[in-house]
């Protein structure tokens, strides 16, 4: 077929605001479980039809032109633009990361000395969770606590310094063949532990 005016180019719309990178198999898309059904944002400067193909059926798929999260992971998107009587066809690829959703701490309190209790609202898509506590609202040489299985919903943490206030944070995370995918981190809560 002969094609007489040049090649379809999918415009940089397709790259996702806030990041700046001229290859197209870097960007990046980050969605938490539980977001609405989104675009990617591609267009082109043909007429050609666009599709969209996932390297994997777990975690998204396309309905009535936008992205429906069905799962948690990571995936590659192949978008294809059709070729049309002037253009050639075109495709790019990009990144798709579905996490788990933000956690809320419903929780935290210290009635005994040196101790603090986090309680924290069930994720029934997570792996487990991770707590991030420390001294400062920075969390600067903050420690970490990872908490199994997902149905846990409550931590009692000790050894920590009697009067003094704590900062903590809770993320949730999925693992995926052997790799954890954090979740969006929770509102930071603060407690001053009991002497």
């Amino acid at each position: 077929m002969y094609f007489p005016f040049g090649v379809t180019t999918l415009l940089y719309q397709l790259k996702p605001k806030g990041f700046c990178k001229d290859n197209f198999e870097k960007v990046l898309h980050k969605k938490a479980w539980g977001d609405k059904n989104f675009s990617f944002g591609a267009s082109v400067n043909s007429k050609g039809k666009l599709t969209y193909s996932f390297s994997g059926k777990f975690v998204a798929k396309m309905e009535k032109g936008k992205a429906k999260i069905v799962g948690i992971g990571k995936v590659t998107v192949t978008v294809k633009a059709a070729a049309t009587t002037n253009y050639k066809h075109a495709s790019k690829k990009l990144k798709l990361t579905v996490t788990p959703k933000k956690m809320v701490i419903k929780l935290v309190k210290s009635k005994k000395a040196g101790k603090m209790t986090v309680s924290w609202k069930r994720d029934s898509k997570a792996s487990g969770y991770t707590i991030v506590y420390a001294t400062n609202k920075g969390f600067k040489k903050a420690k970490r606590i990872t908490v199994q299985p997902n149905k846990t919903t409550s931590k009692t943490i000790s050894k920590l310094a009697k009067k003094k206030t704590y900062y903590v944070k809770i993320c949730a995370y999925k693992t995926v063949k052997g790799k954890k995918i954090p979740g969006p981190y929770s509102a930071v809560k603060k407690i001053k532990i009991k002497r």
